[in-house]
C-alpha cells in the first residue's frame, strides 16, 4: 500500500511518503516497527521544524497524517493510537490459523489423496476455509479496537471465537 502526503510547514514543502514497510519522510527512509505482529499498524510520531506530525497506519487499509494534533483529511482532532498488546496479538493467531489448521488436520489424516475422492475431505476444506475468512475478520476486530484503545470490545469478540473453534471440533467429531 502506498500513500503519499504534501504538507506546509513553516513556509516549506515537505512529502511524508508511507510503502509499505517503510516511512520516507522528505526522501529519507525510516523503518517504522508494526504494533501488531499479524498486521502492519502504528502511529508513528515525529517532528519536523518543531511541529508535531502523526503518521496512523490502521489495519492495511486506512493511512492518515495529523499535524500539530489535526488530521490533514478531514480536520478532526487527533486521537491518540495504542499498542497492541501480545495477548491480542495471541488472540489473533488463534482465530486465524487453529480452526483452518484443524480441518486441514482432519482432511489430511484421511489420506493425502483422497481431497479428490473423498467427499469428507472436500467438506472438511471447505470448513478450513470458511473459518480462515471468519478468523481474519475477527483478527482485524481485535487489532482495530486495541489499536483505538477499546479492550472492553474484544471481551466480546472473543466469545465468537471460542464459538468457532467450538462449531469447529464438532463438525469435525461429528462428520
Amino acid at each position: 500500500m502506498n500513500k503519499s502526503f504534501q504538507i506546509e510547514i513553516n513556509g516549506k514543502n515537505h512529502t511524508i511518503e508511507y510503502k509499505d514497510p517503510y516511512v520516507y519522510i522528505n526522501r529519507n527512509k525510516i523503518t517504522v516497527k508494526s504494533f501488531s505482529k499479524v498486521f502492519n499498524i502504528f502511529d508513528y510520531e515525529f517532528i519536523i521544524d518543531e511541529v508535531v506530525c502523526h503518521l496512523i497506519v490502521g489495519d492495511g487499509k486506512e493511512t492518515r497524517l495529523a499535524v500539530n494534533g489535526v488530521y490533514t483529511d478531514n480536520n478532526e482532532e487527533y486521537k491518540p493510537h495504542f499498542s497492541i498488546p501480545k495477548w491480542v496479538d495471541n488472540l489473533c493467531r488463534i482465530s486465524i490459523y487453529f480452526a483452518f489448521c484443524l480441518g486441514i488436520f482432519k482432511m489430511f489424516s484421511q489420506g493425502a489423496l483422497s481431497i479428490f475422492f473423498n467427499v469428507k475431505s472436500v467438506y472438511y476444506f471447505v470448513i478450513s476455509f470458511v473459518n480462515l475468512v471468519i478468523g481474519l475478520n475477527m483478527a482485524m476486530k481485535y487489532v482495530r479496537f486495541a489499536f483505538e484503545g477499546n479492550l472492553s470490545k474484544i471481551k466480546i469478540y472473543f466469545i465468537w471465537t471460542i464459538i468457532q473453534i467450538l462449531a469447529t471440533v464438532l463438525f469435525i467429531i461429528f462428520v
